[in-house]
């Protein structure tokens, strides 16, 4: 089966695949597993401008640490009664390039230094060397495999019947 569309990333077709589609699928009576192929997790590429950090004076493991301390997920404390416990987190991380581009990255002369200053910050994908295709159409597939036992024709129609189910989604 093939995700392919005109308005919705890559990015998010694949996320739909694995976080809704895949784990559905999963639950037929039949189904072994769900195989997805051309995988295009989202990531933000951060690509430096070697003369521009050296202008401002910032080393690249300056920049690392300062895009490490402002992406994090740490947990600040527990909260606890007789009955339970909470941890507290601090979830700082960044999602887009937009959100890496303004991070402040170090202060010159007064003056913050954001990170889209001295790199291009673009949003993209964590692995570039993959992909597949549908019709001549950048795609997400999904194979979806029976148990030795199962009945092809059986599986088969229980996957198309909940196929519908996935498209008002």
């Amino acid at each position: 089966m093939s995700l392919v569309s005109d308005t919705v990333p890559l990015t998010d077709l694949d996320s739909f695949a694995e976080n809704v589609i895949s784990p559905s699928l999963s639950t037929i009576d039949g189904v072994a597993q769900v195989s997805i192929f051309g995988q295009q997790k989202y990531a933000v590429r951060i690509q430096i401008d070697p003369t521009a950090l050296a202008a401002r004076g910032i080393s690249i493991d300056q920049l690392q640490a300062a895009i490490a301390s402002a992406n994090s997920n740490t947990p600040l404390g527990v909260l606890r009664n007789d009955k339970q416990q909470l941890t507290i987190t601090a979830n700082t991380q960044l999602d887009n390039a937009a959100g890496f581009s303004n991070l402040i990255i170090a202060t010159k002369n007064g003056h913050p230094v954001r990170l889209g200053e001295v790199t291009r910050v673009v949003n993209s994908v964590q692995t570039t060397t993959t992909a597949s295709w549908y019709d001549g159409t950048r795609a997400i597939i999904m194979a979806v495999q029976r148990q030795p036992d199962a009945n092809t024709v059986d599986v088969v129609d229980k996957v198309k019947a909940m196929l519908p189910s996935f498209q008002d989604q």
